[in-house]
């Protein structure tokens, strides 16, 4: 499990007022004196379903996270749902699809507020919807259809607090995570809209600002770290630069690196979780780098902070 206690995040934030760095709109990722939590959610992962171990795989996922002694009310998904469909047949991607609703009727009891995945996309590279004559299906349709949203991105209220839900897969030229230009346009609005003091959580998945993207391999050419823009966000800054102008965005919660990192910039924390599949349902290596299968706990206050952990659910299941 993945916690910082009060006393380790007061203690970083007087080494960073010592040092001079404190940001201008620094937010405790703590709550106050008097604050009051409002809503605990389940945040899962890249769970890669597919037949065999990663049905069965998730339903082991579902019973332990609704099985918490103080359970959450709600699941956020952000994405990479299904194994695959990038370069499936529309067949084969309906048949991955039709399975997660089976695993969700039969083992979840909760609400799940999803985004898109890059391999919840279809076709990326259009072959798979030339084969079949259903170019009308290329891209995010099917996958919203799957997860069965009503739009590709979207926001809601909940307990105080809005949640904003963004479909970064962009495909122009080559696969980059980023949002088009209609969908900022939305996206500032969709923050400016809302009034003051109520704080924003935005869930996405790929990472707007992540850590573990350095190490996931050997990063360093020449001197110079390089992080792809299929891994961050590539434009991370235009973001940052929106979150801080906005003045609201407390929370960003993503996954996409199987791996575990939380970084505060700005006033905006950024959770990457890792992945209920970890490495892809591997029974031989089920961990993917230092990070084992697992789904997130996050809680969240009525002063606009949070509380995150990172619970590992299977480290004691066998094959079998």
């Amino acid at each position: 499990m993945l916690s910082m206690n009060r006393r380790q995040v007061v203690g970083a934030g007087l080494a960073a007022l010592a040092a001079g760095i404190m940001p201008r709109r620094a937010q405790a990722r703590v709550p106050g004196p008097g604050a009051r939590r409002v809503l605990r959610l389940a945040h899962i992962t890249d769970c890669h379903v597919q037949a065999g171990p990663g049905e069965s795989g998730m339903a082991r996922a579902f019973a332990h996270l609704q099985g918490q002694a103080d359970a959450p009310t709600l699941i956020i998904n952000t994405g990479d749902t299904i194994m695959d469909s990038s370069a499936r047949t529309g067949a084969a991607t309906d048949a991955q699809w039709a399975l997660w609703q089976k695993i969700v009727q039969a083992e979840c009891d909760l609400p799940i507020y999803s985004c898109l995945g890059n391999h919840d996309l279809w076709g990326t590279n259009k072959q798979a919807s030339q084969t079949t004559g259903n170019e009308d299906l290329w891209g995010w349709r099917r996958g919203v259809a799957g997860l069965r949203l009503d739009a590709p991105y979207y926001s809601f209220n909940r307990a105080g607090w809005h949640f904003v839900a963004l479909n970064d897969t962009h495909i122009e030229g080559g696969y980059s995570a980023r949002l088009d230009d209609e969908q900022y346009a939305w996206l500032a609005a969709d923050l400016a809209a809302q009034p003051a003091g109520r704080p924003v959580l935005v869930f996405s998945h790929h990472p707007i600002i992540s850590v573990s993207g350095y190490f996931d391999g050997d990063r360093v050419d020449g001197g110079t770290w390089t992080v792809p823009g299929t891994w961050m966000h590539a434009d991370a800054v235009r973001l940052k630069d929106l979150f801080y102008e906005a003045g609201n965005v407390r929370l960003c919660l993503s996954g996409h690196m199987h791996q575990v990192d939380y970084a505060e910039f700005l006033g905006t924390a950024y959770f990457c979780g890792g992945a209920v599949s970890a490495n892809w349902w591997n029974e031989d290596l089920p961990n993917y780098y230092e990070c084992h299968r697992g789904y997130g706990l996050v809680d969240l206050y009525d002063d606009g902070s949070h509380q995150v952990q990172y619970i590992e659910y299977d480290r004691d299941h066998r094959p079998g």
